[in-house]
């Protein structure tokens, strides 16, 4: 408080009698201005809330009290402005002075300004701590055992649901106020708390309303520095919202590992520091740790070192909020290795990132299934290419075939006609150099799938036999040839000529690709295909049996691109002039017309292996006669030829003839029908040509046996017993003849048909 100062008026007149040097200052004033304007100058200056209270200056009667037995009117606190503007508080005692007639009174007043702005902060600051209290459910109390003080903050007594009038509680009544499984307890820590230290206490309080509250009391001794007295300061903080948080949270954290347990893919969580605090049954299998050991195990050791340091980098990009979906290789606990990606995100309480939470996808089906669709994409387009070609070349064989018929045909009859003559070798050259060229589209055909093909038991390792008998004699002494022949039976259903050829193409490939020597190694083994291999392959298989016949070589092998055309026909990476392009097209062609399939191993200076799958037959051998000599006609049977190339429809009448037959040619279907329709009782054969303009050989044969259901019809055509030709076969059909074909071939069919004797002299027209 600052130095008073004095000031004497006249309540009467309020007259200034007397004022003290320093009453100016107290409010801007000079002596001399306040003794000129006398009380007025003060009251003026009063805030107007605070002048009703000094009313009794006037005529009012004052409110007489005793200070230190002198009488005085009252003392006062107000509020008066400074000549400067500023509020200053003034506390003054008015003094009435029994001085004869005139009253007069003695102000005497000090500027209370700083003691005044020092209690408003306390106000506001004792009014901030009380609503922070309320907010926080804390409350706090002191007092001083033995002397029976208590104090308690108003938070203190609504916690409690307890009146501040009826005062802080006694001993029995906080005791009564616990919950009765706390007492105990609670009677414990009090005990506890004069022995100095501090002690904490979580106790459930019985409220006034029935209710019950989780409190944390926290209590503190606080000694006198007399030694000889102390006090008892602590706090209770309402935990109940808290608690009931906490009991959420957990029962939240529990749900979510429950159902995270039972999900088939690895869900976690680490801390900040990347190191697992949770991981669920799916990740302990996947990575072969118990759960007991993965926890406290750093996130990154069970993935592959060399994506460590970027899983460390995508591990600090995700807390920070990044992107997440990385993928890694991860590494079991056995060593191996398989594909995941990670998905995660900042796991967040109370604002602040505490590690994250995330889940593993294990991607190796995912990955295979991808791959499995590739190679059967693969697979597809490659299918799809080599039937396309395998549509070009059999035409293109069937085309050249009809020609080739004349040609071997015509040369043929010629070669019987000059058999005396000096000429008869340019007959024999010419049919030589056709019996060349109809191999070559044989082996379009083989890869077409289109040629004529038997279906008898063959043996395969009668065929490997044959073959290893030509290679002795053919290759190269730097290879040696090894066979390990383990099949039994090695029996299948098909051609055997075909199979030879399918070897032979086989292991000649094998030879060329071995210059320097090296081991050509043939193999026959049985497999059981199942339906789940047999939908890896690129081939319609049936699961079941099958001979699995291998020719392998330590050649210098092929690369991928390579291996992707080594089927496609007319491709070589032979020198030119040294292979055709057709061995390995016409070897896919047979293994595909014989329901089987081939794989293909090869790597660069590593050689390769070939293996056919070819379905196993069981059944025994069927007899089978062969006859070698021409038949010709005892009898003049009548044969109507439908053939609509030219020179082929002639080489035939001409052969049919010769061999004492009576034939008639016709162009097409269209004419075959209606010559048919005026003449079919005197026709014992129709030879019908399968591909012909107009009316197809499937319509032609189906309007002939119309117009005479028991009508004889041989097929003939530039492709195999396959396809039409075979529900031809099957509808009735007495035969099959494949373009080109040998005279001796033509005698031997029409011989089983009309069950003629071999040497018998012929019929030329």
């Amino acid at each position: 408080m600052s130095k008073g100062a004095a000031l004497l008026f006249d309540r009467s007149t309020r007259a200034c009698e007397w004022v003290e040097a320093d009453y100016g200052r107290l409010i801007g004033y000079s002596s001399a201005e306040i003794m000129e304007g006398g009380l007025e100058v003060l009251l003026n200056r009063v805030h107007p809330e605070d002048l009703p209270t000094l009313g009794w200056v006037g005529d009012g009667a004052p409110s007489p009290c005793t200070l230190q037995g002198r009488a005085m009117v009252a003392v006062q606190e107000y509020r008066v402005r400074h000549r400067n503007g500023d509020w200053r508080w003034l506390l003054t005692n008015w003094v009435p002075l029994p001085t004869g007639d005139a009253p007069r009174i003695l102000a005497l007043s000090w500027d209370i300004t700083a003691r005044k702005i020092s209690e408003e902060e306390l106000h506001r600051s004792r009014a901030l701590l009380a609503e922070a209290q309320k907010l926080v459910g804390l409350g706090c109390f002191e007092f001083y055992p033995g002397m029976g003080d208590h104090a308690w903050s108003e938070s203190l007594y609504e916690l409690v649901q307890r009146e501040p009038a009826e005062g802080p509680m006694s001993l029995e009544e906080a005791l009564a106020s616990v919950h009765p499984e706390d007492r105990q307890r609670f009677l414990e820590w009090r005990t506890f708390l004069p022995q100095g230290g501090s002690q904490d206490l979580e106790y459930r309080l019985m409220r006034r309303d029935g209710s019950q509250r989780q409190v944390h009391s926290r209590a503190q001794w606080v000694p006198h520095p007399d030694g000889r007295h102390g006090r008892v300061f602590g706090v209770i903080q309402d935990l109940t919202e808290q608690k009931c948080r906490e009991t959420e949270l957990q029962e939240s954290v529990e749900r979510f590992h429950e159902l995270a347990g039972r999900l088939p893919q690895t869900v976690f969580e680490t801390d900040r520091n990347g190191f697992f605090t949770y991981v669920n049954h799916c990740g302990a299998q996947v990575s072969g740790y118990p759960e007991e050991e993965l926890l406290g195990k750093v996130a990154t050791s069970v993935l592959a070192i060399p994506d460590r340091s970027q899983a460390v980098q995508d591990f600090l990009e995700v807390l920070g909020g990044g992107v997440s979906g990385h993928e890694y290789t991860a590494i079991r606990k056995d060593g191996s290795t398989f594909p995941v990606v990670v998905h995660s995100a900042p796991i967040l309480r109370n604002g602040q990132v505490e590690g994250l939470r995330g889940i593993l996808v294990d991607l190796s089906e995912q990955k295979r299934t991808r791959e499995e669709k590739r190679n059967l994409q693969e697979r597809l387009v490659q299918a799809e290419k080599m039937e396309a070609i395998g549509q070009l070349a059999g035409g293109v064989a069937h085309d050249f075939n009809n020609h080739l018929s004349a040609i071997m045909g015509f040369a043929e009859m010629l070669q019987e006609r000059l058999k005396d003559s000096p000429f008869c070798r340019y007959a024999t050259n010419i049919l030589k150099s056709s019996q060349r060229s109809a191999e070559l589209t044989k082996q379009l055909l083989a890869f077409a799938r289109k040629g004529k093909y038997l279906t008898v038991p063959v043996d395969v390792h009668e065929i490997v036999g044959e073959v290893l008998q030509i290679l002795e004699h053919s290759i190269d002494r730097r290879i040696r040839l090894r066979t390990v022949l383990k099949a039994s039976p090695a029996k299948i259903m098909g051609d055997p000529t075909q199979i030879q050829n399918a070897l032979m193409n086989l292991a000649l490939n094998a030879r060329d690709a071995m210059p320097e020597g090296g081991e050509l190694f043939i193999q026959t083994d049985l497999k059981n295909l199942d339906e789940d291999y047999c939908a890896t392959l690129p081939y319609q298989l049936t699961p079941g049996k099958f001979l699995e016949l291998s020719v392998s070589d330590s050649g210098v092998g092929m690369d991928r691109e390579t291996q992707k055309r080594i089927f496609d026909p007319f491709f070589t990476t032979k020198e030119m002039g040294k292979g055709t392009g057709l061995g390995l097209a016409s070897v896919y062609g047979i293994v595909k017309h014989h329901r089987g399939a081939i794989e293909v191993l090869s790597e660069v200076g590593m050689g390769s292996s070939f293996t056919l799958y070819l379905p196993l037959d069981e059944a025994e051998d069927e007899a089978a006669v062969a006859e070698d000599a021409l038949l010709y006609a005892s009898d003049r049977r009548t044969i109507l030829v439908v053939e609509d190339e030219p020179m082929v429809g002639e080489m035939l009448l001409e052969m049919l003839q010769q061999l004492g037959y009576s034939a008639t040619l016709v162009r097409d279907g269209q004419e075959a029908v209606e010559y048919y329709q005026h003449h079919w009782k005197g026709i014992d054969l129709v030879i019908l040509d399968m591909v012909m303009p107009r009316l197809s050989g499937k319509d032609t044969f189906r309007l002939l046996r119309r117009i005479n259901p028991a009508a004889q019809v041989l097929l003939s055509s530039g492709f195999s017993v396959e396809g039409e030709a075979q529900i031809l076969l099957e509808e009735g059909a007495v035969g099959f003849l494949q373009k080109p074909y040998y005279l001796l071939e033509l005698s031997q069919s029409l011989s089983r048909l009309f069950l003629l004797k071999a040497g018998e002299p012929p019929v030329f027209p």
